[in-house]
């Protein structure tokens, strides 16, 4: 079981090495980021969460678009939530181990 586990959180978790520069560039735009926020008022932090995850809901929907050029909007919705679900499991486990 605990062999499955790894191998299901390593599908989700797993980044192909970057090249020098552009490890260079991500770590930038992290930082920028990061700067950012610390500028933000709690108000606008609060605000933040629910834009973040929409943006994040729209990159996850344009990958299983990708992977699932056939379905419709209600089939993706539907793989959305059940990818939602799985993480959600994942990290459940994670907490509990």
């Amino acid at each position: 079981m605990a062999d499955s586990r790894i191998a299901l959180e390593e599908a989700f978790i797993y980044r192909a090495p970057m090249e020098p520069d552009i490890e260079g560039d991500a770590r930038f735009a992290d930082m920028a980021k990061i700067r950012q926020a610390r500028a933000m008022s709690p108000a606008e932090k609060f605000l933040a969460g629910p834009r973040l995850f929409q943006g994040v809901c729209e990159r996850m929907k344009e990958g299983l678009r990708d992977e699932n050029p056939g379905s419709d909007e209600d089939e993706i919705h539907t793989m959305l939530r059940k990818r939602f679900r799985l993480l959600r499991k994942l990290e459940e486990r994670n907490h509990s181990a």
